[in-house]
């Protein structure tokens, strides 16, 4: 499923004519094997996970025309569920189980301006027991809230303040650090600073690497 997604949504439509030709291929005979073979005929192995309840994907999928296609044709069909499903399934279940309970930021995430920084960079939120754990732990936590403009400890407020800070570049820096070993973090952060230069060291840290992002345009993307 997530190969489809990347192979489906390399391009969002009208960028380039063969894979808007191919999306529709693809996507014409999905909905041909829809209209022969409904889902209670599906045999051992043609199982995708879908990671949400069938209400939770009503209500993203609500104004995508059902017709006679399945929801797992109805996701490919549509670059924003697509995109959606792809940083959603890249959570940890915890993190999903977090979502879950929390509708509207469900919703948030699957907003047109936001879901290519959430299928980019989804991977690299964690949540539990609502607070985000942050590159860098408690030492690094001020950084981040810093710069977010929220607290970790509110995942609701801060989830979409990364996604959407200068149209998804905090979300870039927060998913490269995430990668990062320990020491990398701990360098990125400038934790070996005193507390005092830290916020200012990471806010001009920050600056000078979204400055090489400024043609970065995700929703478009």
């Amino acid at each position: 499923m997530l190969t489809a997604v990347r192979l489906l949504w390399e391009n969002p439509e009208g960028v380039d004519r063969e894979s808007d030709r191919r999306r529709a291929r693809v996507l014409e005979y999905l909905s041909r094997v829809d209209s022969i073979a409904p889902a209670s005929d599906a045999v051992p192995g043609d199982v995708v996970p879908s990671f949400m309840p069938p209400d939770a994907w009503a209500a993203l999928l609500a104004g995508v025309s059902p017709g006679p296609s399945s929801v797992f044709t109805r996701i490919l069909g549509n670059r924003r569920a697509a995109l959606f499903y792809y940083g959603f399934a890249s959570l940890d279940r915890p993190t999903r189980e977090y979502f879950l309970q929390q509708p509207a930021l469900l919703m948030q995430a699957a907003e047109d301006d936001r879901v290519g920084v959430f299928a980019t960079c989804g991977r690299s939120l964690r949540v539990r027991g609502g607070t985000v754990e942050v590159p860098g732990g408690t030492e690094g936590a001020p950084l981040w809230e810093e710069v977010a403009g929220a607290r970790a400890a509110d995942a609701t407020e801060f989830i979409p303040r990364v996604l959407t800070k200068d149209e998804g570049r905090l979300a870039l820096l927060y998913d490269g650090v995430t990668h990062l070993n320990a020491g990398g973090q701990r360098f990125a952060l400038g934790l070996n600073l005193p507390k005092a230069a830290r916020v200012e060291r990471f806010k001009a840290f920050y600056d000078a690497g979204g400055a090489s992002l400024r043609n970065w345009r995700p929703k478009g993307t």
